[in-house]
């Protein structure tokens, strides 16, 4: 019985591998797979800003929130700048409204 499942997996392996990988992404244009390659690059780009925020925020556990709010407002604005930074210099075919209205004032209550 396993060896008959092997050999069914082997068969369905081979099988998907006649289509290959190079003939369905040859059915894209131009545009398309330079749109798709930038597209990858931005998303690699954000990826390493959220994991700094991420570790930032929250790699010290939840006293160091409450330790120094001033400093997590300065950091806030910060990230915010680098976000707003990596939004603006997508390519033309990326760009998308800024999703930020009116700031909220936090600064003022410190």
């Amino acid at each position: 019985m396993l060896k008959s499942a092997i050999q069914t997996e082997r068969e369905l392996y081979a099988g998907s591998m006649d289509q290959s990988p190079a003939s369905e992404v040859d059915n894209y244009s131009a545009s398309e797979k330079e749109c798709g390659l930038l597209y990858y690059l931005s998303e690699i780009s954000l990826r390493n800003i959220m994991n700094r925020v991420l570790a930032d925020f929250y790699g010290y556990g939840g006293a160091a929130w409450s330790a120094d709010i001033a400093s997590l407002v300065k950091r806030h604005a910060v990230y915010s700048e680098e976000l707003e930074s990596w939004r603006t210099h997508l390519p033309l075919q990326l760009q998308f409204p800024s999703p930020q209205g009116e700031p909220l004032g936090i600064p003022e209550l410190l």
